[in-house]
């Protein structure tokens, strides 16, 4: 969904999206979550923005929300990143996945969790992560995450925070 150079046909989301929809109105989806895999320099904001605000006015006739979740190695490294691109894409249906591995992962604390951001949340995706990283990224991302409450992540404080925000955002 975000374009970049030398983009590899898998990872070609617009191409995909089409049938993403479909798949999103037969199961009658509430969101569609988006992501970018691609590594390098973070996205242009205005760039990535214009992109995220055209995947939102796809999905609208299906009545779903686009959440859009940053991963610290990608082009969308963090959630002031993604936030940043929400807002100025300014879309009803547009959001931000919260993952709170990636969140940790990318050197986020707490304290990034502002009524900017909060505003913003539209998924939570919960689990918890060893103090510091070791092996292979990628497996690290499909095979070493905890249960919230067993890392060091501090999930306890993110859902108090989130809780005292009024953030009903589905998990």
């Amino acid at each position: 969904w975000l374009p970049g150079p030398d983009l590899p046909p898998e990872l070609d989301g617009l191409a995909k999206l089409p049938e993403l929809l479909d798949i999103v109105g037969a199961l009658d989806a509430c969101a569609l979550n988006v992501v970018d895999l691609c590594a390098g320099p973070a996205a242009p904001v205005e760039e990535a923005a214009s992109a995220f605000a055209a995947v939102c006015d796809r999905a609208a006739p299906f009545g779903c929300r686009v959440l859009l979740e940053f991963v610290p190695w990608t082009r969308i490294p963090d959630l002031a990143t993604a936030v940043a691109i929400v807002a100025l894409a300014d879309r009803p249906n547009g959001g931000v996945m919260f993952d709170s591995w990636h969140h940790f992962r990318s050197g986020g604390t707490i304290d990034d969790l502002d009524a900017r951001a909060l505003a913003r949340i539209g998924g939570l995706q919960l689990n918890d992560a060893p103090p510091s990283e070791f092996g292979a990224r990628v497996r690290q991302v499909h095979q070493r995450r905890l249960l919230p409450g067993d890392g060091a992540v501090g999930i306890a404080a993110l859902l108090a925070r989130l809780d005292a925000a009024g953030c009903t955002a589905p998990v």
